[in-house]
């Protein structure tokens, strides 16, 4: 492996600050995982876990986020990204001094920017007034139009700021109440958050990350990344392209 989607975002966050990585891998994790330790962290390297699924079936990002903070004994706030998207980095502390003034049990990471790049825009349903998450349009939906003054249609980051317990908890008593094996494929956007908007026990905010969030998901995408990714980067040095 060469210079990857993943040493970008794990290049940002630890110039930022963050040095607590766990990486939930499933297929050809044996070589994700070598090429995470054998890399260059520059001096500075943080400290790395790997949470990997068993062969019985992929559990998705909500189910692989359960095994991680049960295996980890996580608690506390723990950011969850996927690991093929190009966020506004410089806003995540914000995100986190919110999510904790705020009390929050999930904060999700959404935007207001739109470029030409962007999908699935306007999905993530905000009050104006509060910062509640109202609705969570899956990707396959519509959006009801038009939308009353008070709330605001945001686009999602694809970036989760959860409590660590409070998380678990919550997809404990999802997987109970819908009736659903544990190994079982579970979106928290698409299936979690949904259900829990729906609770009056759980305190659900959106955050405004206020940037371009880029869904590298596409071939297209993947090419424009490869020729701008500097752009992406803190603190990159320009002298040096």
């Amino acid at each position: 492996l060469h210079y990857t989607i993943i040493d970008l975002i794990c290049d940002n966050l630890n110039q930022l600050g963050y040095k607590n990585f766990i990486f939930c891998l499933g297929y050809r994790s044996e070589r994700l995982e070598a090429h995470l330790i054998s890399r260059d962290w520059h001096g500075n390297p943080p400290k790395l876990s790997f949470s990997k699924e068993e062969s019985q079936g992929l559990l998705g990002p909500a189910g692989a986020t359960y095994k991680a903070i049960e295996r980890m004994k996580l608690s506390g706030p723990v950011f969850l990204l996927p690991g093929d998207m190009f966020l506004p980095w410089l806003n995540f502390k914000e995100m986190i001094t919110s999510h904790m003034r705020n009390s929050a049990d999930i904060t999700f990471g959404a935007t207001s920017v739109i470029t030409e790049r962007t999908s699935d825009v306007g999905k993530i349903v905000v009050a104006r007034s509060s910062g509640r998450l109202r609705e969570c349009y899956a990707r396959n939906e519509i959006v009801p139009q038009p939308m009353t003054d008070n709330l605001i249609p945001l686009t999602s980051a694809g970036l989760v700021l959860v409590e660590a317990q409070r998380f678990s908890d919550m997809y404990i008593s999802y997987i109970k109440e819908m009736g659903i094996p544990k190994n079982t494929s579970l979106s928290i956007r698409d299936d979690i958050l949904p259900w829990a908007l729906a609770k009056p026990d759980y305190q659900i905010l959106a955050f405004d990350l206020n940037g371009e969030a880029l869904d590298i998901g596409t071939e297209d995408k993947v090419l424009y990344a490869r020729d701008n990714w500097k752009d992406y980067m803190v603190n990159v040095d320009r002298n040096n392209e």
